[in-house]
């Protein structure tokens, strides 16, 4: 914009478009002389509002070297205003007083001739406003570009130029003046895709391009704008690429790692960059160039080391970039590899090996058994289970867990021991304390009577002749019957939690997942990693739907103890009202 506009030739030799190269030559003696006696000549096209004016002996030299060159010289023109007629010398005229909206009402106005060339002038006006420091700058940027699309469909811009400059219009082509055109709107739009990528706001320069694509303009110009954008950066891009690929790691195969992760977090700003024009072929050439580095060192580094957790955070962060179907399925076929290691990697880690396979079976419902199924290998048939002692087949004490390789028929391989999860030990320990229970009910009932401890309620209850009516008896009747309604309470609670525990064994091998996949993925959120946030918070909600549900189930466990320390009591009271021994 500054080069082509503020340091304009044009502008700085005072002189209109239209100037012959006599008129060229008479201002340039006309500019030494004030030189010579150190004073500079002022001119009513110097426009000083728009940005200071240099015009000095090197100044005025490289001005007339650029008209001189009919490329340099198409560009300058085309960044310039065009003088050509009365509407530009009254338009010109508000613009020397800073009169900008009358100079707009003006060659608005002249617009409505046919083959009007005034929209060009106000192209240029609305470049020079949008590089002024106001609020609407932006808006005429988007002015400029619009007024191009309108002017490029209502006129041929060669014949525009052919009556501007005859000589200049025979040594030029259609590609050069697209190259100019798309060049005056990259120079006016630098600014703010500069100003963006600075302030990390990537989607304004998105949404600049979408409004270029939307424009009207030619694929030509909006082609040129966008390599405009992304030559610097995909140069940049070049450097970076280079510079790491001739990396020497020496054997330190860590140092592939962090500096791979460096490399991406360093990269990745040029590449988004890069993906906010839009430009398809960029995209894909760049992103494969990229994501092709990374993979390639993921690869080194997981044949080298076997940590195959680090290996998948290299594949995902290559992953981000890559687009073509081939290097796709090269990285993919890679990725299944590093899965699966991972997978038997989890599946192996903390296996405490065993002398022998633990004893199972039950006779009428009592022994040991496995239940539960979770860290499944399906390949193998293997998973993780806990191995029971059941009591009419139901799972009352977790004695141990085991991975296991299911073979048939209620045969198993044992591999080895793994540890308790969190439910399993909240099983055990409820476990014990209902066995607990039933041996103090074992150890303390009488054939008629109740005992302290728990509460059987025989099948009739036989009174002594010798037992007295009266107050004691009606309050020992009310007891008994409390006594009957909370013990079938308590018998509906046991068969409530029994089923409930059930259920609780799917949902621990649920929270063990859900629990994993928010570790995981809140892992990658720290390591800067790309992380599906729909997904993230879904699980989040689950795992706490699933949390509620065993603390609901531990809340019902405790009314259970509370409503079994009751009935103890009652069947104290009531031995004692009716004289039991």
């Amino acid at each position: 914009m500054e080069s082509k506009i503020i340091k304009n030739a044009f502008r700085i030799l005072g002189l209109p478009v239209t100037a012959s190269k006599k008129e060229v030559v008479c201002r340039v003696e006309e500019i030494q002389t004030y030189i010579t006696i150190e004073q500079t000549p002022q001119y009513d096209s110097d426009l000083p509002w728009i940005g200071e004016l240099h015009r000095n002996t090197e100044s005025v030299r490289k001005a007339v070297q650029s008209i001189d060159n009919p490329n340099t010289k198409l560009e300058h023109l085309i960044s310039w205003f065009w003088d050509i007629d009365k509407f530009d010398k009254r338009a010109l005229n508000s613009l020397k007083h800073k009169n900008v909206e009358e100079a707009i009402d003006i060659w608005s106005a002249a617009t409505q001739q046919k083959y009007s060339h005034h929209k060009k002038n106000l192209i240029t006006l609305e470049q020079i406003l949008a590089c002024q420091e106001t609020a609407s700058n932006y808006e005429h940027l988007k002015n400029s570009i619009k007024y191009w699309a309108e002017l490029i469909a209502s006129v041929k811009i060669p014949n525009l130029i052919k009556k501007i400059d005859v000589e200049l219009s025979t040594n030029i082509t259609d590609s050069q003046i697209t190259k100019s055109i798309g060049n005056s709107i990259y120079q006016a739009a630098n600014q703010f895709l500069k100003g963006w990528a600075n302030a990390d706001q990537l989607d304004q320069i998105g949404r600049f391009f979408k409004y270029l694509n939307e424009s009207g303009l030619s694929q030509e110009i909006v082609g040129f704008v966008k390599d405009k954008y992304a030559n610097p950066i995909s140069e940049e891009i070049d450097k970076m690429c280079t510079a790491f690929s001739e990396t020497d790691d020496k054997g330190n195969y860590e140092k592939i790692y962090t500096e791979t992760r460096t490399f991406y977090k360093e990269v990745n700003p040029y590449f988004e960059q890069i993906k906010q024009s839009g430009n398809a072929f960029l995209i894909e050439s760049y992103g494969d160039k990229i994501g092709g580095i990374i993979l390639d060192n993921g690869i080194h580094y997981a044949n080298k080391t076997g940590q195959w957790q680090k290996s998948e955070d290299i594949y995902e962060l290559a992953e981000t970039y890559i687009t073509g179907l081939l290097l796709k399925e090269r990285y993919e076929t890679n990725f299944k590899v590093i899965k699966e290691n991972l997978k038997q990697e989890k599946m192996w880690r903390g296996l405490e090996p065993i002398k022998k396979a633990p004893h199972l079976g039950a006779i009428y419902g009592i022994g040991t058994t496995l239940y539960g199924h979770s860290n499944y290998n399906f390949e193998p048939n293997c998973y993780e289970t806990t191995r029971y002692f059941v009591f009419f087949g139901i799972p009352i004490i977790p004695l141990g867990r085991y991975r296991v390789i299911e073979t048939g028929a209620n045969y198993y391989r044992f591999l080895g021991k793994v540890l308790f999860r969190t439910f399993d030990k909240w099983h055990l320990g409820l476990g014990i304390l209902l066995l607990l229970g039933m041996l103090r009910l074992f150890l303390g009932t009488d054939s008629n009577n109740y005992s302290s401890g728990t509460y059987t309620p025989p099948s009739s209850v036989s009174y002594s002749s010798s037992y007295e009516t009266g107050p004691k008896s009606q309050e020992a009747g009310a007891l008994k019957q409390k006594i009957d309604e909370d013990k079938m309470r308590l018998t509906k609670m046991e068969s409530e939690l029994a089923s409930l525990r059930n259920t609780l064994e799917g949902y621990d091998n649920q929270l063990k997942r859900l629990k994993e996949d928010i570790d995981d993925a809140e892992r990658k959120l720290r390591q800067g990693l790309y992380v599906n946030e729909v997904t993230y918070h879904s699980n989040i909600d689950n795992y706490n739907a699933l949390v509620q549900v065993v603390e609901n189930y531990q809340t019902r466990y405790a009314e259970y103890n509370r409503l079994f320390d009751v009935i103890d009591a009652d069947i104290n009271r009531y031995n004692r009202l009716i004289g039991a021994k």
